[in-house]
C-alpha cells in the first residue's frame, strides 16, 4: 500500500474558512491522504502586544501583554478543534497545528517539515485573485515559495 499524499490547510478563521476545509477534506479523501490543518497566530500581532505592554508598565501592571497572547492561543485551540468538528474531518486522517509567526513563512515551514505535497488556500471574495497575488498577498507569497502545488478555493 502506497503512502497517501500530504495535504496542508491553513485556515484564518474566515467567512470562507468552511469551504476551504470541505475543499481540503475533499483532496484528502481523493488521494487516501493526511490533512494537516493549521492556524498561524500572526507575530505581527504580539509584536503590537509588546509595544502596548510597554507602554503600559509604566502604570505598573505586569504580564499584559503575555497573558493576552496565551488567552489567544488557547482561544484559537478551541476554535481549530470546533472548525474540525464543523466540517467532519474524522472522515479523514488528520491533525490541528497552532503555531505562532509570520503567515506565509510558517505556511511554508510547516508544509517542509510535514512534506506536503499540496497547500490547500483561501482565497478571499473581496478581490480578484489576480489582483491579491499582484500586491503581495500572504497567498501570494505562499504561492511563489511553496515547493509543493497550491490550491486555492474561491
Amino acid at each position: 500500500m502506497t503512502q497517501g499524499r500530504i495535504i496542508l490547510c491553513p485556515i484564518d478563521f474566515s467567512e470562507h474558512m468552511g469551504k476551504v476545509l470541505n475543499e481540503a477534506i475533499e483532496q484528502t479523501e481523493k488521494f487516501n491522504g493526511f490533512l494537516v490543518v493549521l492556524h498561524v497566530l500572526n507575530e505581527a500581532l504580539f509584536e503590537s502586544l509588546k509595544r502596548l505592554q510597554g507602554r503600559v508598565a509604566a502604570l505598573d501592571i505586569d504580564g499584559v501583554g503575555e497573558n493576552a497572547i496565551r488567552a489567544l492561543g488557547d482561544e484559537r485551540e478551541s476554535m481549530l478543534r470546533q472548525a474540525l468538528v464543523d466540517v467532519n474531518a474524522t472522515r479523514v486522517k488528520h491533525t490541528g497545528i497552532i503555531s505562532r509567526g509570520y503567515p506565509f513563512e510558517e505556511i511554508l515551514k510547516v508544509a517542509e517539515e510535514k512534506k506536503a505535497d499540496l497547500i490547500v488556500l483561501g482565497a478571499h471574495g473581496r478581490h480578484s485573485l489576480a489582483r491579491e497575488l499582484r500586491f503581495g498577498s500572504q497567498a501570494e507569497k505562499v504561492f511563489r515559495r511553496a515547493k509543493c502545488n497550491v490550491m486555492f478555493v474561491r
